[in-house]
């Protein structure tokens, strides 16, 4: 397991266990879909969410990379399959909020990405 950040850095003692015990996260693995959140500060949801506070990084999408290739996910209508693992999680941050083109397009975007790294990782 690994925890890997670019720009913004998370406490030193926060890792894959702390992140799992996070709502959010909880919320990803049941629901098995990406998610939005344009208030950070006010709604109280999102990914170390006291870190975004003191950055100012008010606006989040969180998207979830699951062990399906793009053959398995074609075969299941693009709908990913309920005891379908999780094998990577991304979330990304930002000052600004993300407008609703910019959530659907990066979202299908990493979930279609993450099928290929999966492809790729189970070749290896």
């Amino acid at each position: 397991q690994m925890l890997l950040a670019n720009g913004v850095q998370p406490p030193r003692r926060y890792g894959p266990k702390e992140l799992k015990k996070e709502d959010t996260f909880q919320r990803v693995l049941e629901q098995k879909r990406p998610y939005l959140v344009n208030n950070v500060i006010n709604s109280q949801k999102g990914i170390l969410s006291e870190v975004s506070k003191q950055e100012k990084l008010t606006a989040e999408i969180g998207i979830p990379l699951f062990a399906l290739t793009e053959k398995e996910l074609i075969k299941n209508k693009m709908k990913i399959p309920p005891k379908t693992p999780l094998f990577g999680f991304v979330v990304l941050k930002r000052t600004r909020v993300f407008t609703s083109k910019e959530y659907k397009m990066t979202s299908l975007l990493m979930m279609n990405m993450g099928t290929i790294l999966w492809r790729l990782y189970k070749n290896m």
